[in-house]
This record gives structure tokens, C-alpha cells and sequence, in this order.
């Protein structure tokens, strides 16, 4: 998209024609970041999602979009904004197309009906019964067995073209409304991990195989015992970038390599510490991809921009960010950001993060296995074959912008562990099983 001349006029043109302040799926209003301890070295920008939520769902449904575009350059930012935006606009209307395609059955029911099209039940039932009775008592998620009723949705395989699966739409849609005249359960929680909007359908397909592998690879190093490396970043390009951001704010990075399978790319994080130990204390960003420069780059912006957040967080969501009366409990993914930018306990935040550090790797040492699009994809798809078989995908581009040059794709791969609740990682998960299972329950993610 800047490749045109001017960009920047192309940029805004792009946004403007999906954009508007009475129609459109976001408004028109581009919020750029002011008067930040950041905005000298990077751009941040923000807009407004009308409550689409609150018509799919009810009156009484809360969420955060987490709608936000970063980056060196403007136009950067702008694009990685409207690509958000876009994306999360399809993640709340998607479900409406197969509303009426969707199997009512339990579990037993569809295997019986369906036997060559339904993903095993271990990779349904992911909570524990003790998490999940947790997760009940305290009005969040319901205990399940292969006899309750969940609703199912039919979905193309993503390594065979003949080949279907049916996986829970609660895994699926971010906004599926619970029939309970169909007596269905809650049993999951919906995250938007797993999507990408991008200028075509192969480069969506792809930064949503890379979200889903991040997110796995995270949740595994985190929650289990499984060992990560530091970074030691000398790439002199690189370290330009950094050092030109950072030389104005009192923070130090750190570099980890959470990377779990060898075959699916890397998996970096990016730790920005607070030097005079000042909130935002800690704040944490992740990528995965095949370039690892590309990769630190994106996590360090990400990470960036969620120290805006938190400094502006105790105005936008106060309850998450303030003390409050009651005990916190991490179910969502902001109040576990807040969690590492306060400052209590902050020296046993720091002795487990260090605990998880196995050996120190200088950056130069990783190849670049990126080539382009469509080897990139092979890579990926031979990589996560390996793992899985009952992956599914799916082209979820609203029709608004079916003519506007952006494609927005969904993928699920049971097999790999999901995004979860801060508090409540997928203790039944066979993945998380056979990574040695939960380790760690005391300190929630930090990943927003």
C-alpha cells in the first residue's frame, strides 16, 4: 500500500473509503498519540469500533477491541490500524453467515452422525473438571462431558481440499450467541488469536498461522517448564532502531526466544523494564516469523504500544487498572498487563522470569528462513502438518470490503494451544500434557 506516490494520501484514501463517521466499520476519527514519553520515536494511533458487541451479544456484553496501529512511520501505523480495525469487525459479524448451518448435538451425537468429521474430544474439553468448577463457581464457564449440547460448525480442512471437520463455534466466533433453548453450555472463552487481515488471501492465511503459533509457543513456555533462550540482540540495523527509540525513556530490553518447534519459524518476545523502576514496570510483546530481525522488530513495536496503554490505561479501564475492593482475578487480557506494570512483587516477577532463561544466543546465529509468500506458506503448512490433523480455516472477509483490497482469514488448529484467560491456562490441553503440564499458576501471562 506505500508503494504509491504519495503514500500517505493513498493510506488515508484506503481508510476513508471503509471508514466513515456515519457509515463504515470504524469511524473516520484517527486518534494519533500526543504528548507521550514515546510519541517523539514512534507513532501510535487508535480509533473508535462502533459496539457491534452490544448488538450481536446484548446490552450487557463488555469489550475491549484493543484497536491500535504502531510503528516508525505514520502511514505504518495508520495501515496496521485499518488492518486491526477490519479485522475485528470480521471477527464479530462472521458468525452471522452460519448461524443457521450450525449443528445443536453433544458430542456422542455428532461422532455418531458424523464419525469422519468430528476433531477428538481431548482437544474440546481443555480445562480440567477442577478449572472448570472454578471457572463455574464463579459464573464464567461450565463443566462439559460428551453428552451436553454445544454447537458445531463445519469447517474446510487446511491440508486436504476434500476433507472437513466440525470444531465447537465457540472456539471459532469471537461473538456466538449461546442458545440455551437448545440447552447449550459455555465451556470456552473466545479470543481474536488465530485472524489476520491482509492485502490478499495468502498473506492473511499467513499472519494467522503465525498468530496461532505464537500463541501456542507462549503458552506453553509460559505455563509449563519448559526453558526459553535470551537473546543477545547484534545485529547493528537493528539495535539502530531500538536504540533510537529508546534513548528518551528510562527502559532496558530484553529479548526471549520461545520458539517450541524448530519447523514452524521462530517466536520472540520483547521485554521492556522500567530502569528506575517506575510503573509501567514491565510490559511484554510477541511475534512469530520466519525473519528473526522481523520478528524482534514487530514484538518490540507491539510491546511499545502497549506501554502506551498502560499509561493510559488507568482512564480507559480504571477497574483494571486501579486498586479496587475486590481481589483481581485475571479473566481478561487487560488486567493481567496491568499486573506486570505494577511494581508489587517485583523483584519475584523478575527471579521467575530469569528462572526460565536456559542459555544466552546472539541474534546472528538464527537464519532467515523467509523467501516469500507462497514458500513461506509451504514452510508453514509442512511444519504444522507435522502436528496436526484436524486444522481447519476459513475466509471470514466481510462483504463491506470484499472489493477494497483487504482479505481476512480465520484458522483453528486444535492440536495447538490457544489463547487462554491469564488465570486459567488449558490445564487438559494434551499439548500442555505433554510438555510436562502446568508449572506455573501464580504468575498469569502477560500478553495482551
Amino acid at each position: 500500500m506505500i508503494n504509491y506516490y504519495p503514500s500517505h494520501k493513498n493510506i488515508l484514501n484506503k481508510y476513508n473509503s471503509i471508514c466513515g463517521h456515519q457509515t463504515g466499520i470504524m469511524d473516520s476519527l484517527i486518534i494519533m498519540q500526543a504528548n507521550s514519553v514515546i510519541a517523539e520515536n514512534i507513532n501510535t494511533c487508535t480509533a473508535m469500533l462502533p459496539n457491534y458487541h452490544k448488538i450481536l451479544l446484548g446490552d450487557n456484553a463488555e469489550v475491549n477491541y484493543h484497536l491500535s496501529g504502531y510503528g516508525i512511520y505514520r502511514d505504518e501505523a495508520i495501515i496496521r490500524l485499518l488492518g486491526e480495525g477490519i479485522e475485528r469487525y470480521a471477527l464479530f459479524t462472521s458468525n452471522l453467515y452460519f448461524e443457521e448451518k450450525l449443528k445443536y448435538l453433544s458430542y456422542n451425537q455428532l461422532k455418531e452422525k458424523y464419525p469422519d468429521n468430528v476433531i477428538p474430544f481431548e482437544y474440546v474439553k481443555i480445562y480440567t473438571d477442577e478449572d472448570l468448577n472454578k471457572l463455574n463457581n464463579i459464573g464464567i464457564l461450565e463443566n462439559i462431558t460428551e453428552n451436553d449440547v454445544l454447537s458445531w460448525v463445519l469447517l474446510p480442512s487446511l491440508f486436504d481440499s476434500k476433507k472437513e471437520y466440525y470444531v465447537p463455534a465457540q472456539n471459532f466466533f469471537l461473538s456466538h450467541i449461546i442458545r440455551r433453548d437448545k440447552k447449550e453450555k459455555v465451556f470456552i472463552g473466545g479470543f481474536s488469536k488465530g485472524s489476520a487481515s491482509h492485502k490478499n488471501i495468502y498473506l492473511a492465511l499467513k499472519s494467522a498461522i503465525n498468530e496461532i503459533i505464537e500463541c501456542d509457543a507462549c503458552m506453553i513456555k509460559w505455563y509449563t517448564k519448559s526453558k526459553v533462550k535470551e537473546v543477545i540482540i547484534d545485529d547493528d540495523i537493528l539495535n539502530e532502531t531500538i536504540n533510537m527509540i529508546l534513548k528518551d525513556i528510562n527502559y532496558k530490553i530484553r529479548v526471549f526466544d520461545y520458539t517450541a518447534n524448530n519447523n514452524l519459524g521462530y517466536v520472540f518476545t520483547v521485554m521492556l523494564i522500567n530502569k528506575s523502576e517506575k510503573t509501567p514496570y514491565i510490559v511484554v510483546g510477541a511475534s512469530s516469523g520466519l525473519n528473526p530481525r522481523k520478528v524482534i522488530y514487530r514484538a518490540f513495536m507491539e510491546a511499545l504500544a502497549i506501554l502506551t496503554l498502560n499509561i493510559n490505561g488507568v482512564l480507559s479501564m480504571p477497574s483494571d487498572y486501579l486498586e479496587t475492593v475486590s481481589e483481581k482475578n485475571y479473566l481478561n487480557l487487560d488486567s493481567n498487563v496491568n499486573y506486570w506494570a505494577n511494581l508489587e512483587n517485583k523483584d519475584k516477577k523478575l527471579k521467575f522470569i530469569n528462572s526460565k532463561i536456559s542459555e544466552k544466543m546472539e541474534l546472528k546465529k538464527y537464519k532467515n528462513l523467509e523467501v516469500n509468500t507462497q514458500k513461506d506458506l509451504e514452510y508453514l503448512l509442512k511444519g504444522i502438518n507435522n502436528i496436526s490433523k484436524y486444522a481447519v480455516y476459513l475466509d471470514i472477509t466481510p462483504s463491506e470490503i470484499e472489493n477494497k483490497d483487504f482479505c481476512v482469514m480465520r484458522v483453528y488448529i486444535p492440536e495447538l494451544v490457544q489463547m487462554s484467560m491469564p488465570a486459567f491456562p488449558y490445564s487438559n490441553h494434551p499439548r500442555i500434557i505433554q510438555n510436562g503440564g502446568i508449572s506455573n499458576n501464580e504468575f498469569p501471562h502477560p500478553l495482551p
